[in-house]
């Protein structure tokens, strides 16, 4: 299997923690790696290992933008598509990834996920075959801020988790140790809540990071539900995007 690494650069220092944490975790498994530069490199210079590709891109779509720029220019079966927080925790992370996209290469994997407004593989970090992810939301995500068509891209009706859904296939949050299906992403929080059990996250980003951070808040509802949200230690809730 050709496998495709495309990073985007889009801050100077989370690009240092990136590749710090790329050399000192290895992959487990020969790829390639494309870096999509949403700015200039400002005098950071990535090694030219791997078979090293630099792509520019105007910043439109911020990294859902990038990806979709690499997609078209990948030829490789499989394509990691990573947004600029992510950084790697544990070695062979690339060799479980690709281990389990072979068994059903047509699938979109995620090492993020969230039932929040609908279920959906979070687009910080996910794989697929490129050629599958051009065709399946082919329409250029373009907005440049918080909300508008990346929203929808990521989390809408229409999101690349309910198409590729849709078109037959399936979507999967894969971990060190399992394989998750939509219907259970919405009891898989305790991931994020509690730093022992983040150890089995494939990746790690700012939204994890910040639940390892904070603490479950503990009110509950007349139902004794407990409440969705993480409480800083300020006191002050932090809703993030599970997952």
């Amino acid at each position: 299997m050709n496998v495709e690494l495309v990073y985007v650069y889009s801050d100077r220092s989370l690009a240092e923690r990136f590749l710090e944490s790329y050399g000192a975790r290895p992959a487990g498994l020969e790829h390639s790696l494309t870096v999509v530069l949403n700015k200039p490199l400002e005098g950071l210079a990535f090694p030219n290992f791997y078979g090293l590709k630099l792509l520019e891109h105007d910043n439109s779509g911020y990294d859902i933008g990038a990806f979709q720029l690499a997609a078209r220019e990948s030829s490789a079966d499989l394509c990691l598509f990573l947004g600029s927080h992510v950084y790697f925790h544990r070695p062979y992370w690339l060799r479980r990834m690709a281990a389990i996209a072979e068994l059903a290469p047509d699938n979109l994997y995620g090492a993020f996920a969230t039932s929040l407004v609908r279920p959906h593989i979070r687009t910080s970090a996910f794989w697929c075959s490129p050629k599958l992810f051009s065709e399946i939301y082919p329409e250029p995500v373009r907005y440049r801020g918080s909300g508008g068509d990346r929203y929808e891209f990521e989390h809408g009706e229409r999101s690349l988790t309910t198409r590729w859904l849709s078109s037959g296939r399936q979507a999967l949050l894969v971990t060190w140790d399992q394989v998750y299906q939509p219907d259970t992403w919405l009891d898989l929080r305790e991931l994020q809540w509690w730093p022992p059990s983040q150890k089995n996250l494939l990746l790690r980003d700012k939204q994890i990071d910040m639940y390892r951070d904070c603490s479950r808040c503990p009110a509950q509802d007349v139902h004794h539900r407990r409440c969705q949200l993480s409480v800083s230690h300020q006191g002050k809730h932090y809703a993030g995007a599970f997952f």
